[in-house]
């Protein structure tokens, strides 16, 4: 019971993050640091892998407070997505909550309830980030941190280190690092289609421009991360 209400009630509630040493659970409000790495695919990256996942997007959801004793509830909320215009309504399953008794502090809560956005990730050869790769110098590799990939499309995703992976007794499997979406942003993923659609239309001209661009995250994004 104690392990179930940590995981699914209290991190949620409470908004922390935690990770296990052993037999201590080390909590926090938030584990690492913006603004940390910047990869570029081409560049300093390559074998970048990744896979989505679409099946828990809900774009609705309605919550109901704590009810009376003639069964009238005390608070209620009706929370609508924006990502709606995307995705369609989807709608969750509704939430009854006893703690809320105003409609403003049920519908915040609703908000943080819902998964409006695909979980992404992407996954990496460690070899790709250490011993001497370019950029190695000031990208900070440690669970938790946030930064940028730029994939070959010129399309800047804003990423979070959430897993490395170790095969210390077989060396023939390569260490990897998996980045998770930090959130789903509508208007990027038109202009990811946008950008891809030109990319399409005239291929050598975009490969000249990538090459401008890749180029051009490298040189700035050394005083970005710094300044």
């Amino acid at each position: 019971f104690a392990d179930s209400l940590f995981m699914n009630t209290l991190k949620d509630d409470f908004g922390f993050e935690f990770y296990f040493d052993n037999y201590t659970i080390h909590i926090y409000k938030k584990i690492g640091q913006e603004d940390q790495f910047v990869f570029v695919d081409g560049y300093n990256a390559s074998k970048i892998a990744w896979t989505e996942d679409y099946s828990n997007i809900r774009t609705k959801i309605k919550g109901l407070g704590k009810q009376d004793d003639d069964g009238k509830y005390k608070a209620t909320a009706e929370y609508v997505s924006p990502a709606s215009k995307l995705w369609g309504i989807k709608e969750a399953p509704t939430i009854q909550d006893e703690r809320f008794t105003d409609n403003d502090s049920l519908l915040n809560y609703l908000k943080s309830q819902l998964q409006d956005y695909p979980i992404i990730q992407y996954t990496m050869e460690r070899a790709e980030f250490e011993h001497g790769a370019k950029l190695s110098e000031i990208n900070s590799v440690k669970v938790g941190n946030s930064g940028l990939i730029k994939d070959r499309l010129g399309v800047d995703i804003d990423t979070r280190i959430v897993g490395m992976t170790y095969y210390p007794q077989d060396p023939k499997q390569n260490d990897t690092l998996t980045f998770g979406n930090k959130i789903f942003d509508y208007m990027k993923n038109m202009a990811m289609q946008k950008k891809a659609h030109d990319t399409n239309q005239n291929i050598g001209k975009s490969v000249q421009k990538l090459n401008d661009d890749m180029s051009s995250i490298v040189n700035n994004g050394v005083w970005y991360l710094w300044s």
